[in-house]
């Protein structure tokens, strides 16, 4: 499986891109949701995100690597989870 790195506040963040849909979604994720971005810069170190329906946790991993947040991600879609589960373990 490929990765695409996001690079975001001097930290590299690794995703796993299974397909070209998935390297798009990181490549545009400052820019599809910026009011979610901007909501993800008020994050503290101190604080908790439950993301629910992470999908393959692009959001998560930027609260809890990009933030130093602690993350609770629910994912119901097989798919999803495993490759959410991919993106932790890179980021570990």
């Amino acid at each position: 499986m490929d990765q695409t790195v996001l690079e975001y506040n001097d930290k590299q963040i690794i995703f796993n891109t299974p397909n070209k849909r998935t390297i798009g979604r990181v490549k545009r994720i400052h820019k599809k949701e910026p009011l979610t971005n901007r909501w993800l810069e008020t994050l503290q170190p101190d604080e908790t995100l439950i993301d629910v329906g992470a999908n393959v946790g692009m959001y998560s991993l930027i609260a809890g690597v990009g933030r130093g947040v602690k993350v609770f991600s629910l994912e119901p879609e097989s798919q999803n989870y495993a490759v959410l589960n991919q993106n932790i373990v890179s980021n570990e």
